[in-house]
């Protein structure tokens, strides 16, 4: 699909993106970590932004939680925020050592899975998924991420080149079909985030998950399927402050006899455990619960 050409304006944002993002890169990690702080600040005491929808996220999603420890956890997201900002600048104009050194993996499984089939690595807005954009330095297979545009184009434009930077081939989500379909007997691997909310004309379904009816897109469960792909689920813990490390654990093989809701169901359920494990590394600030269940 031929990308519309950037206005003037936004071409300025756009080279100022990729000028900061460069700038952080080459940053000391002490001055990241205070930039980080600021943004933080900044955040939550003076713009308090979102905090009204990140309060009544928590306290829906952790009803046996105390007042104290909901504020501990909304806290706590905020200084992970501000890590999240600096971080994702800063992968635009990152080495690969840092990608590697940063982000690392338990993956031996799934590498031996894609040698012989295609697969769906299952993401979520958790840790600082971000890191990922520097997977294909580790396989042969064609790896595409898998994005929604979004509404500003020079950000569009920007996280775009930063997906793109280390070998991954983005895919819009609606050409997902039409590139599993170019690639087959390539055993493509498509990088999805599966927690975001569903836009209108998604099929989705309804699931309980964090105490809430909440709805999920089933791309992820219809396209393993159809397409006998495995699926993935991207475990992330944080090791320290700005390292990550991922385990690839494996809930689908292609070819077990279930149902796709089982398939989104295993995703859910190992969303949700990761999230109590460590909530404040989700991010709580999207309006994930803005549609309601009718009936």
């Amino acid at each position: 699909m031929k990308r519309e050409k950037l206005s003037f304006k936004d071409r300025l944002i756009y080279h100022f993106l990729v000028i900061l993002g460069y700038t952080l890169a080459y940053t000391p990690r002490f001055i990241k970590f205070g930039l980080a702080d600021i943004i933080t600040f900044l955040l939550y005491h003076v713009v308090k932004y979102r905090r009204a929808v990140v309060r009544k996220n928590l306290t829906l999603s952790f009803p046996e939680k105390s007042k104290k420890e909901i504020i501990k956890i909304e806290k706590d997201y905020y200084k992970h925020l501000g890590d999240l900002f600096v971080d994702s600048l800063a992968m635009v104009g990152a080495s690969e050592k840092t990608m590697k050194k940063h982000f690392t993996y338990d993956d031996d499984e799934f590498q031996e899975f894609i040698k012989t089939s295609p697969a769906i690595c299952a993401m979520s807005h958790y840790g600082s998924w971000e890191y990922t954009v520097g997977y294909p330095l580790r396989v042969e297979n064609m790896v595409c991420p898998v994005y929604r545009p979004l509404h500003g184009k020079a950000s569009d434009e920007f996280y775009l080149k930063m997906r793109s930077r280390f070998g991954g081939n983005p895919c819009m989500m609606s050409a997902v079909v039409k590139r599993i379909i170019r690639n087959k007997g390539n055993n493509v691997v498509m990088a999805m985030l599966a927690d975001q909310t569903p836009i209108r004309n998604n099929e989705h379904r309804w699931y309980t998950f964090l105490n809430q009816d909440t709805q999920f897109f089933i791309g992820i469960g219809e396209l393993a399927k159809h397409f006998k792909m495995g699926v993935f689920f991207l475990e992330i813990t944080k090791v320290k402050r700005g390292y990550y490390h991922a385990k690839m654990v494996r809930i689908y093989d292609g070819m077990e006899d279930i149902n796709y809701e089982t398939i989104i169901e295993r995703y859910i359920n190992k969303l949700e455990a990761m999230i109590k494990r460590e909530p404040h590394l989700w991010t709580w600030s999207h309006k994930r619960w803005k549609h309601k269940k009718l009936f």
